[in-house]
């Protein structure tokens, strides 16, 4: 983290639950983030860390989808954690796709079945400019 934390930080926006979890782990290691810019979308901040402004910790997804382009990927450790949560109405059976998305979360996440919330890590990269 303290390699992270010496150069310009590229965050998505306060409140955002990933932006909560990468400050609480910032926290929690004693270091201070050099935040430079906050920015909405995860393509949007690759594509900022690919001209060169700063590094960021993204999703592994974004990396995934954007990767290549100049940019470097590599896994963040430990990984962060947050709070994942399905919520549907309490008077009326879920749709056969909302079974289906909580069946792939179980599965991905290595879930116990039929978790109303369930805590889980991400598989968290840095991204930094080659």
């Amino acid at each position: 983290m303290d390699a992270i934390a010496a150069q310009p930080f590229i965050a998505l926006p306060v409140g955002n639950p990933f932006r909560s979890a990468v400050d609480r782990h910032a926290s929690e290691a004693g270091a201070q983030l050099r935040i430079t810019a906050e920015i909405r979308t995860r393509p949007a901040i690759y594509n900022i860390v690919a001209s060169g402004a700063g590094v960021s910790i993204v999703d592994p997804a974004v990396a995934e989808d954007f990767g290549g382009g100049g940019l470097s990927a590599m896994p963040f450790r430990p990984p962060l954690s947050w709070n994942v949560a399905v919520l549907t109405p309490a008077r009326k059976t879920p749709s056969q796709a909302t079974r289906s998305l909580i069946a792939s979360l179980e599965k991905e996440l290595a879930l116990p079945a039929r978790s109303s919330e369930v805590s889980s890590e991400t598989r968290s990269i840095s991204c930094i400019k080659k």
